[in-house]
Protein backbone atom coordinates (compact mmCIF):
# COMPACT_ATOMS: atom_id res chain seq x y z
CA UNK A 1 0.00 0.00 0.00
CA UNK A 2 2.55 2.39 0.82
CA UNK A 3 4.46 1.72 -2.38
CA UNK A 4 1.38 2.46 -4.48
CA UNK A 5 0.57 5.58 -1.81
CA UNK A 6 4.13 7.22 -3.22
CA UNK A 7 3.45 6.24 -6.58
CA UNK A 8 6.42 4.47 -7.25
CA UNK A 9 5.28 0.98 -8.02
CA UNK A 10 8.74 0.69 -9.89
CA UNK A 11 10.44 0.19 -6.98
CA UNK A 12 8.51 -2.49 -5.56
CA UNK A 13 11.09 -5.47 -7.12
CA UNK A 14 13.77 -3.57 -5.44
CA UNK A 15 12.50 -3.42 -2.20
CA UNK A 16 11.45 -7.00 -2.14
CA UNK A 17 15.00 -7.93 -2.96
CA UNK A 18 16.29 -6.40 -0.32
CA UNK A 19 14.14 -8.24 2.04
CA UNK A 20 14.15 -11.05 0.91
CA UNK A 21 18.09 -10.55 0.58
CA UNK A 22 18.15 -9.06 4.07
CA UNK A 23 15.84 -11.59 5.95
CA UNK A 24 17.98 -14.94 4.82
CA UNK A 25 21.28 -12.96 6.15
CA UNK A 26 19.31 -11.91 8.96
CA UNK A 27 17.68 -15.90 9.36
CA UNK A 28 21.59 -16.72 10.48
CA UNK A 29 21.67 -14.53 13.34
CA UNK A 30 18.06 -14.07 15.39
CA UNK A 31 14.41 -13.95 14.24
CA UNK A 32 14.23 -10.55 15.85
CA UNK A 33 17.26 -9.73 13.29
CA UNK A 34 15.19 -10.78 10.64
CA UNK A 35 12.39 -8.26 10.85
CA UNK A 36 14.27 -5.74 12.17
CA UNK A 37 16.57 -5.79 8.73
CA UNK A 38 13.55 -6.79 6.85
CA UNK A 39 11.55 -3.85 7.51
CA UNK A 40 14.80 -1.50 7.17
CA UNK A 41 14.99 -2.76 3.48
CA UNK A 42 11.40 -1.57 2.56
CA UNK A 43 11.98 1.32 4.45
CA UNK A 44 15.24 2.90 3.09
CA UNK A 45 14.12 1.30 -0.66
CA UNK A 46 10.73 3.52 -0.47
CA UNK A 47 13.05 6.25 0.93
CA UNK A 48 15.60 6.27 -1.97
CA UNK A 49 13.23 5.95 -4.32
CA UNK A 50 11.38 8.72 -3.34
CA UNK A 51 14.30 10.69 -3.70
CA UNK A 52 15.25 9.51 -7.02
CA UNK A 53 11.61 9.35 -8.72
CA UNK A 54 13.10 12.10 -10.59
CA UNK A 55 15.12 9.58 -12.15
CA UNK A 56 12.64 7.05 -13.32
CA UNK A 57 11.69 8.30 -16.39
CA UNK A 58 15.28 8.91 -17.10
CA UNK A 59 15.98 4.94 -17.01
CA UNK A 60 15.39 3.18 -20.32
CA UNK A 61 14.08 -0.44 -20.22
CA UNK A 62 18.23 -1.55 -20.14
CA UNK A 63 21.02 0.65 -18.12
CA UNK A 64 20.47 3.20 -20.96
CA UNK A 65 21.05 6.61 -18.59
CA UNK A 66 19.70 10.31 -20.06
CA UNK A 67 21.35 12.81 -17.51
CA UNK A 68 22.29 15.61 -19.46
CA UNK A 69 26.13 15.80 -18.58
CA UNK A 70 24.96 16.09 -15.00
CA UNK A 71 27.42 13.62 -13.59
CA UNK A 72 25.69 13.31 -9.93
CA UNK A 73 22.82 12.25 -12.07
CA UNK A 74 24.13 10.18 -13.93
CA UNK A 75 26.10 8.02 -11.05
CA UNK A 76 22.02 7.97 -9.35
CA UNK A 77 20.61 7.26 -12.27
CA UNK A 78 22.97 4.40 -13.50
CA UNK A 79 22.41 2.52 -9.90
CA UNK A 80 18.10 2.75 -10.42
CA UNK A 81 18.69 1.67 -13.50
CA UNK A 82 20.57 -1.41 -12.72
CA UNK A 83 18.57 -1.67 -10.23
CA UNK A 84 15.16 -1.88 -10.85
CA UNK A 85 16.07 -3.58 -14.67
CA UNK A 86 17.91 -6.35 -13.10
CA UNK A 87 21.52 -5.78 -14.91
CA UNK A 88 24.37 -7.62 -14.12
CA UNK A 89 26.61 -4.82 -15.00
CA UNK A 90 28.35 -2.17 -12.27
CA UNK A 91 26.66 1.15 -11.61
CA UNK A 92 28.64 3.83 -13.90
CA UNK A 93 31.77 5.22 -12.61
CA UNK A 94 31.41 8.93 -12.01
CA UNK A 95 32.76 12.19 -10.97
CA UNK A 96 31.60 12.54 -7.33
CA UNK A 97 28.06 13.63 -7.12
CA UNK A 98 26.74 17.00 -6.56
CA UNK A 99 26.10 18.42 -3.01
CA UNK A 100 22.42 18.90 -3.75
CA UNK A 101 22.06 15.10 -4.70
CA UNK A 102 23.93 14.24 -1.36
CA UNK A 103 21.41 12.72 1.11
CA UNK A 104 19.50 15.14 3.13
CA UNK A 105 19.00 12.38 6.11
CA UNK A 106 22.56 12.15 6.32
CA UNK A 107 23.27 15.70 6.32
CA UNK A 108 20.94 16.70 9.02
CA UNK A 109 20.87 13.89 11.50
CA UNK A 110 25.65 14.87 11.61
CA UNK A 111 23.92 18.83 12.04
CA UNK A 112 22.06 17.51 14.70
CA UNK A 113 24.77 15.55 16.23
CA UNK A 114 27.21 18.44 15.90
CA UNK A 115 24.83 21.06 17.00
CA UNK A 116 24.30 18.65 20.41
CA UNK A 117 28.40 18.99 21.05
CA UNK A 118 28.25 22.45 20.69
CA UNK A 119 25.29 23.03 23.07
CA UNK A 120 26.81 20.57 25.82
CA UNK A 121 29.67 20.97 28.09
CA UNK A 122 31.27 18.08 30.35
CA UNK A 123 34.55 16.51 30.82
CA UNK A 124 35.82 13.35 29.43
CA UNK A 125 35.98 14.61 25.82
CA UNK A 126 36.74 17.97 24.37
CA UNK A 127 33.12 19.55 22.94
CA UNK A 128 34.60 21.79 21.10
CA UNK A 129 37.42 19.36 19.68
CA UNK A 130 34.19 16.84 18.80
CA UNK A 131 32.08 20.14 16.96
CA UNK A 132 35.05 20.23 14.77
CA UNK A 133 35.59 16.70 14.06
CA UNK A 134 31.95 16.45 13.39
CA UNK A 135 32.70 19.31 10.85
CA UNK A 136 35.24 17.43 9.13
CA UNK A 137 32.95 13.83 9.28
CA UNK A 138 30.71 16.37 7.08
CA UNK A 139 33.04 17.88 4.81
CA UNK A 140 32.69 14.13 3.49
CA UNK A 141 29.95 14.70 2.34
CA UNK A 142 31.93 17.46 0.28
CA UNK A 143 31.78 16.78 -3.81
CA UNK A 144 34.71 18.79 -4.80
CA UNK A 145 36.53 18.92 -1.49
CA UNK A 146 39.88 17.57 -2.70
CA UNK A 147 40.13 20.43 -5.44
CA UNK A 148 38.97 23.20 -2.75
CA UNK A 149 38.51 23.33 0.91
CA UNK A 150 35.75 25.54 0.41
CA UNK A 151 32.43 23.74 0.97
CA UNK A 152 30.49 24.81 4.02
CA UNK A 153 31.43 22.51 6.24
CA UNK A 154 34.72 23.31 5.51
CA UNK A 155 34.51 26.78 6.65
CA UNK A 156 34.29 25.85 10.43
CA UNK A 157 37.83 24.03 10.42
CA UNK A 158 40.33 26.25 8.13
CA UNK A 159 43.61 25.29 6.49
CA UNK A 160 43.29 21.70 6.20
CA UNK A 161 45.93 21.46 3.40
CA UNK A 162 46.63 18.69 0.72
CA UNK A 163 43.09 17.21 0.32
CA UNK A 164 43.05 14.46 -1.45
CA UNK A 165 39.96 12.06 -2.59
CA UNK A 166 39.51 8.20 -2.73
CA UNK A 167 36.19 7.05 -4.13
CA UNK A 168 34.96 3.52 -5.17
CA UNK A 169 31.74 4.52 -7.10
CA UNK A 170 31.09 0.28 -7.57
CA UNK A 171 30.48 0.32 -3.73
CA UNK A 172 29.65 4.01 -3.43
CA UNK A 173 31.79 4.23 -0.29
CA UNK A 174 33.92 7.79 -0.24
CA UNK A 175 37.09 9.18 2.23
CA UNK A 176 39.67 11.85 1.97
CA UNK A 177 42.93 12.65 3.49
CA UNK A 178 44.65 16.07 4.60
CA UNK A 179 47.11 17.68 7.05
CA UNK A 180 45.52 19.59 9.81
CA UNK A 181 47.27 21.20 12.59
CA UNK A 182 50.54 19.19 12.72
CA UNK A 183 48.85 15.85 11.89
CA UNK A 184 47.41 13.45 9.05
CA UNK A 185 43.51 12.95 9.19
CA UNK A 186 41.42 10.19 7.45
CA UNK A 187 37.74 11.06 7.36
CA UNK A 188 35.33 9.07 5.98
CA UNK A 189 31.87 9.28 4.19
CA UNK A 190 28.48 7.58 5.39
CA UNK A 191 25.60 5.96 3.21
CA UNK A 192 24.62 8.50 0.09
CA UNK A 193 22.99 5.83 -2.24
CA UNK A 194 21.42 3.20 -2.63
CA UNK A 195 24.69 0.95 -3.45
CA UNK A 196 26.26 1.94 0.13
CA UNK A 197 22.79 1.05 1.51
CA UNK A 198 23.22 -2.84 -0.32
CA UNK A 199 26.59 -2.78 1.85
CA UNK A 200 25.46 -1.51 5.34
CA UNK A 201 22.52 -4.73 5.26
CA UNK A 202 25.46 -6.83 3.90
CA UNK A 203 27.15 -6.41 7.21
CA UNK A 204 24.72 -8.38 9.02
CA UNK A 205 26.84 -10.86 8.13
CA UNK A 206 30.42 -11.51 9.87
CA UNK A 207 33.59 -11.62 7.44
CA UNK A 208 37.48 -12.33 8.56
CA UNK A 209 39.81 -9.61 9.10
CA UNK A 210 43.24 -10.65 7.82
CA UNK A 211 45.73 -10.09 10.47
CA UNK A 212 43.79 -9.38 13.62
CA UNK A 213 42.78 -11.60 16.28
CA UNK A 214 42.44 -11.80 19.81
CA UNK A 215 43.12 -15.05 22.40
CA UNK A 216 43.70 -17.11 19.43
CA UNK A 217 40.23 -16.21 17.23
CA UNK A 218 40.34 -14.01 14.33
CA UNK A 219 38.45 -10.94 14.40
CA UNK A 220 35.08 -10.77 12.44
CA UNK A 221 33.77 -7.32 10.62
CA UNK A 222 30.66 -6.98 9.06
CA UNK A 223 31.15 -7.90 5.29
CA UNK A 224 29.63 -5.11 4.04
CA UNK A 225 32.08 -2.88 6.22
CA UNK A 226 35.19 -4.94 5.29
CA UNK A 227 34.38 -4.88 1.39
CA UNK A 228 33.77 -0.79 1.56
CA UNK A 229 37.37 -0.47 3.51
CA UNK A 230 38.91 -2.90 1.42
CA UNK A 231 38.52 -0.95 -1.52
CA UNK A 232 39.16 2.34 -0.08
CA UNK A 233 42.09 1.41 2.26
CA UNK A 234 44.83 0.94 -0.65
CA UNK A 235 44.00 4.11 -2.44
CA UNK A 236 44.11 5.80 0.94
CA UNK A 237 47.18 5.07 1.91
CA UNK A 238 48.98 6.17 -1.16
CA UNK A 239 47.28 9.31 -0.53
CA UNK A 240 48.73 9.15 2.98
CA UNK A 241 52.34 8.75 1.74
CA UNK A 242 51.16 11.61 -1.03
CA UNK A 243 50.87 14.33 0.92
CA UNK A 244 54.24 13.32 3.27
CA UNK A 245 52.22 11.55 6.16
CA UNK A 246 54.25 9.04 6.51
CA UNK A 247 53.43 6.37 9.37
CA UNK A 248 55.09 8.34 12.31
CA UNK A 249 53.15 11.41 12.16
CA UNK A 250 50.10 11.43 14.44
CA UNK A 251 46.93 10.53 12.44
CA UNK A 252 43.80 11.51 13.63
CA UNK A 253 40.27 9.31 11.84
CA UNK A 254 36.59 10.44 11.81
CA UNK A 255 33.58 9.52 10.04
CA UNK A 256 29.67 9.61 10.21
CA UNK A 257 26.98 6.49 10.53
CA UNK A 258 28.54 3.94 7.77
CA UNK A 259 31.71 6.26 7.72
CA UNK A 260 32.08 5.68 11.53
CA UNK A 261 32.02 2.33 10.57
CA UNK A 262 34.70 2.26 8.25
CA UNK A 263 36.55 4.91 10.43
CA UNK A 264 36.46 2.56 13.47
CA UNK A 265 37.71 -0.41 10.29
CA UNK A 266 40.18 1.91 9.72
CA UNK A 267 42.00 2.74 13.20
CA UNK A 268 42.67 -1.28 14.11
CA UNK A 269 44.02 -1.96 10.78
CA UNK A 270 46.39 1.36 10.69
CA UNK A 271 47.13 1.28 14.26
CA UNK A 272 48.41 -2.80 13.50
CA UNK A 273 50.41 -1.75 10.12
CA UNK A 274 52.38 0.41 11.85
CA UNK A 275 50.75 3.88 11.62
CA UNK A 276 50.51 6.42 14.60
CA UNK A 277 47.12 6.68 15.14
CA UNK A 278 46.05 9.41 17.25
CA UNK A 279 42.83 10.37 18.09
CA UNK A 280 39.18 8.85 16.20
CA UNK A 281 35.61 10.50 16.43
CA UNK A 282 32.79 8.89 15.40
CA UNK A 283 28.83 9.81 14.92
CA UNK A 284 25.95 7.90 14.91
CA UNK A 285 28.48 5.06 13.87
CA UNK A 286 26.81 0.85 13.71
CA UNK A 287 28.65 -1.91 15.41
CA UNK A 288 31.41 -3.00 13.18
CA UNK A 289 32.85 -6.09 14.44
CA UNK A 290 32.18 -9.18 16.38
CA UNK A 291 33.74 -8.79 20.10
CA UNK A 292 36.83 -10.43 19.17
CA UNK A 293 37.42 -7.36 17.19
CA UNK A 294 36.34 -4.69 19.70
CA UNK A 295 38.80 -6.74 21.97
CA UNK A 296 41.68 -6.23 19.62
CA UNK A 297 40.62 -2.92 19.11
CA UNK A 298 40.90 -2.06 22.68
CA UNK A 299 44.18 -3.90 23.00
CA UNK A 300 46.03 -2.52 19.95
CA UNK A 301 44.71 0.97 20.38
CA UNK A 302 45.35 1.12 24.40
CA UNK A 303 45.35 4.72 25.84
CA UNK A 304 44.89 6.32 22.65
CA UNK A 305 41.42 8.74 22.35
CA UNK A 306 38.32 7.40 20.38
CA UNK A 307 34.97 8.84 21.28
CA UNK A 308 31.90 7.70 20.52
CA UNK A 309 29.30 10.29 19.56
CA UNK A 310 25.56 9.26 20.07
CA UNK A 311 21.80 11.00 19.93
CA UNK A 312 18.54 9.44 20.47
CA UNK A 313 16.26 8.56 18.56
CA UNK A 314 18.84 7.08 16.27
CA UNK A 315 18.43 3.64 15.29
CA UNK A 316 21.55 3.20 13.51
CA UNK A 317 24.17 2.67 16.53
CA UNK A 318 21.53 -0.18 17.70
CA UNK A 319 22.91 -2.10 14.63
CA UNK A 320 23.60 -4.55 13.39
CA UNK A 321 22.40 -6.78 16.66
CA UNK A 322 24.60 -6.81 19.82
CA UNK A 323 24.66 -10.82 20.28
CA UNK A 324 26.64 -10.74 17.14
CA UNK A 325 28.30 -7.52 17.15
CA UNK A 326 30.04 -4.97 19.70
CA UNK A 327 31.18 -1.05 20.10
CA UNK A 328 33.99 -0.12 20.24
CA UNK A 329 35.29 3.87 21.80
CA UNK A 330 34.17 5.73 24.77
CA UNK A 331 30.23 6.79 24.19
CA UNK A 332 28.70 9.91 24.74
CA UNK A 333 25.10 9.65 24.27
CA UNK A 334 23.11 13.08 24.10
CA UNK A 335 19.52 14.01 24.24
CA UNK A 336 18.81 15.53 20.89
CA UNK A 337 17.73 19.26 21.52
CA UNK A 338 18.54 19.49 24.62
CA UNK A 339 21.89 20.13 26.88
CA UNK A 340 21.79 16.92 28.44
CA UNK A 341 24.08 14.00 27.59
CA UNK A 342 25.67 11.14 29.67
CA UNK A 343 29.46 9.76 29.30
CA UNK A 344 28.74 6.36 29.24
CA UNK A 345 30.38 3.61 31.03
CA UNK A 346 31.60 0.17 29.87
CA UNK A 347 31.46 -1.37 26.13
CA UNK A 348 27.50 -1.28 25.98
CA UNK A 349 25.95 1.48 28.64
CA UNK A 350 22.42 -0.04 28.58
CA UNK A 351 21.60 3.58 29.76
CA UNK A 352 22.85 5.26 26.80
CA UNK A 353 22.32 4.48 22.86
CA UNK A 354 21.75 0.56 23.74
CA UNK A 355 18.45 2.04 26.47
CA UNK A 356 16.87 2.09 22.66
CA UNK A 357 16.94 -1.35 21.63
CA UNK A 358 13.39 -2.13 22.61
CA UNK A 359 11.93 0.97 20.57
CA UNK A 360 14.39 0.22 16.96
CA UNK A 361 11.34 -1.10 14.99
CA UNK A 362 9.65 2.38 15.59
CA UNK A 363 13.09 4.64 15.26
CA UNK A 364 13.28 2.47 11.75
CA UNK A 365 9.73 3.73 11.29
CA UNK A 366 10.26 7.89 11.61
Amino acid sequence: LKLIRLEVPAQAPRALFFCVRAAMTAMLHRLIATRTYCCMALIVALVDAGAHNDLASEVAPATAVTTAGDPSRQEAASAVAVATAGASAAPTKAAAPDAAALSSGAEDSLAALAASAAMAAGSGFSVDEALEFAYLARASFCPHVGDAWDCGPCRHVPNVKGVRMSNDFAFSTHAYVGRWRGSCMVSFRGTDYINAFVQDLKSIALRDMHGCSFGGRTCGVGAGFMEDYRALAPDVKRNLDAIGCDRSTPLLVTGHSLGGALASVAMLDLKLNGYNVAKGYTFGAPRAGDATFAAAFRQALGNIPVFRVTQNGDPVPLLPPADAFEHVGQEFYFQAGTTSYRACQGIEDSSCADSQTDRLFWLLLQ
